[in-house]
């Protein structure tokens, strides 16, 4: 996973906090390759392989909604690491994994990190995946839906048809529905190493790594009950630097857990 994403659905030239960030991404990883993903660049990426879905991104009308949805279909085209402009690694991306125990990457696993536990919030302003992972599909099938079904009505809709909660509830609905058997506990919470669920889809084997709250989610300006230590087990500093974000922000953030409850499966909590 030495590839990382960053999006830029914005002017051409890469913004300076991006640049800045980029250099110590290669700091801590020298054999890293970084993608920029501009405006155009999508466009083209959706055009030639998700035509499906180039109506509902043509549709968003803010670059945040448009960078939510084409990142999802980026990993799932060409694998490798996302990161929003703004996220900080502390540790090298092949040391991420062994931090929690984790010795070698579980086969065909997408990577992920707990933003809040009840209900759950899955982060995505960085995470991993092998290419064609089916869940990463199933996120960019959800958010095709809830374009279609959901107005901007407010600033936050953002959360709700492409962001965070659209990311969970459909990591949520596919962990429900295509759990290996064998794996009866579905809970995508654990605080000590994460927690790794088995997943099969269409005879193939695939699985989800959930790592604790402390790898990706910690932010002094988060209010949870979930442990932030050892910091030693930091992997990224996520600033919260996007300028559509503000302390209005956060509240509602926190605000807005209702829309993971109708399709969140019976167990998971």
């Amino acid at each position: 996973m030495h590839r990382l994403w960053l999006v830029q659905i914005a002017p051409n030239s890469t913004p300076p906090r991006a640049a800045r960030y980029e250099s110590v991404w290669r700091q801590k990883n020298p054999a890293l390759h970084v993608d920029y993903l501009r405006s155009r660049d999508a466009e083209e990426l959706i055009r030639r392989h998700y035509p499906a879905f180039l109506r509902s991104y043509r549709s968003l009308q803010t670059g945040v909604e448009r960078a939510d949805f084409v990142r999802y279909l980026a990993i799932h085209r060409y694998g490798g690491v996302y990161a929003d402009d703004d996220v900080v690694p502390i540790m090298p991306i092949g040391r991420w994994l062994p931090t929690f125990g984790w010795r070698t990457t579980p086969r065909n696993a997408l990577v992920v990190g707990v933003e809040r536990a009840r209900p759950p919030l899955l982060a995505q302003f960085v995470f991993a995946s092998v290419p064609r992972h089916p869940l990463l599909w199933a996120v960019a099938e959800e958010v095709h839906a809830r374009v279609q079904r959901l107005t901007a009505a407010h600033r936050f809709s953002v959360l709700e048809r492409t962001g965070p909660l659209a990311w969970t509830s459909a990591i949520l609905r596919f962990i429900d529905s295509h759990a290996a058997p064998r794996d009866e506990n579905r809970s995508v919470v654990d605080e000590t190493q994460g927690r790794l669920i088995q997943l099969e889809k269409d005879g193939q084997q695939w699985s989800l790594l959930v790592l604790p709250y402390r790898a990706f989610g910690v932010n002094r300006a988060h209010q949870t009950q979930l442990r932030k230590e050892p910091s030693t087990q930091h992997l990224v500093h996520h600033q919260f630097l996007g300028s559509w974000k503000s302390n209005e922000y956060w509240h509602a953030r926190q605000q807005l857990p209702s829309a993971l409850s109708s399709p969140s499966p019976e167990g998971i909590r």
